[in-house]
């Protein structure tokens, strides 16, 4: 549009004609301004009603004192209504709200209202359709100059599919857990069959070397009992919420029954296993032996998948004194080429 500058002429009657005849006034004004800001307003609602169909939100407002809310079309989208086919007040909004979730939604309204406070509800609400879905409400106050709470805006989040993917989630969870459970008690009855038998053959008449071999099955045995108890109370683990024991233990003999287990190993490679115990190390200490050792042999057997000659050594000793306490500290080393 060319801008024209605002003007006005008045138009009188041609010469000859007379003066007491009928004039036209003529006002031109420019509308460019507005035209652009209307043209602006209309691009901005557009993105709207795009970011809110591709988000599956809506937006509402509450008119605290006339109760009166507006709906974005968002939100009429959400409800599978037309504008005017909703009763634009509080308690029309609070009727779409299926009737076992109506209290807590209602409760929450008057709790932000009354505080100020912001708030956060899920509800289903009924379509027009016979079908449900589940929303996620934000809501916020709005306040006037003093600070009196007029009313409320906020949003609905449609999260219908979010909530059938988590329950399909903890579904897969539940039945990962029911596995794990049947499982470990399947190995559980043959492994307490090996420790039980393995007793009994250490009550026989063995020489060192067969009691030294029949000890490490049995040690190794109830290593593996310990860690199936472990998994059949999956839901500590499940919920990152295993706890360590704390519980007496020797270091030293923890250290060579693993270097008895890794024995064989460092046997094929021509790899020499030496363990290393600082004497000022307590032959008791506190600790999980259950959890400890499972972590040496990881350390020791990667020593020795990874040292090609020479010797593996496993160091324990006392760490400096912090906050009181004396922790102490096994390393699993691999000086050799």
């Amino acid at each position: 549009m060319v801008s024209v500058m605002p003007a006005w002429r008045c138009l009188v009657p041609p010469q000859g004609e007379s003066a007491c005849g009928p004039r036209v006034c003529l006002v031109i004004r420019d509308l460019s301004e507005r035209e652009l800001a209307q043209d602006t307003w209309a691009q901005s609602a557009r993105l709207v009603r795009q970011s809110e169909a591709l988000a599956r939100l809506g937006t509402w407002m509450l008119d605290a004192g006339s109760g009166s809310v507006q709906w974005s079309e968002g939100l009429y989208e959400l409800h599978g209504l037309r504008p005017g086919e909703f009763d634009a007040s509080l308690s029309g909004q609070l009727e779409r709200v299926l009737a076992e979730d109506r209290p807590k939604v209602a409760l929450a309204v008057s709790s932000a209202l009354q505080t100020g406070n912001d708030v956060e509800v899920e509800f289903q609400i009924a379509r027009p359709d016979g079908s449900t879905r589940r929303m996620m409400a934000r809501a916020t106050s709005i306040r006037g100059p003093g600070g009196a709470v007029l009313g409320l805006r906020g949003i609905y989040h449609d999260v219908t599919e979010l909530t059938a993917m988590r329950e399909q989630a903890l579904e897969a969870s539940r039945a990962k857990s029911e596995f794990l459970a049947t499982m470990s008690h399947e190995i559980r009855t043959p492994m307490n069959g090996v420790v039980g038998m393995t007793d009994l053959l250490l009550d026989t008449g063995l020489d060192g070397e067969q009691r030294e071999f029949a000890q490490t099955v049995r040690s190794s045995a109830a290593l593996l009992l310990a860690i199936l108890n472990d998994i059949l109370d999956f839901s500590k683990i499940d919920a990152s919420r295993l706890e360590l024991e704390a519980i007496s233990l020797d270091v030293a003999t923890t250290v060579e029954d693993v270097c008895e287990l890794l024995a064989g190993q460092a046997h094929e490679k021509g790899i020499e296993l030496v363990v290393d115990v600082a004497p000022d190390l307590p032959t008791q200490v506190l600790g999980d032996p259950i959890r400890l050792r499972p972590v040496l042999i990881n350390l020791g057997g990667n020593a020795v998948k990874f040292t090609g000659s020479g010797h593996v050594l496993f160091r324990s000793y006392i760490l400096p004194a912090t906050a009181g306490a004396s922790p102490g500290r096994v390393d699993g080393r691999a000086p050799g080429p």
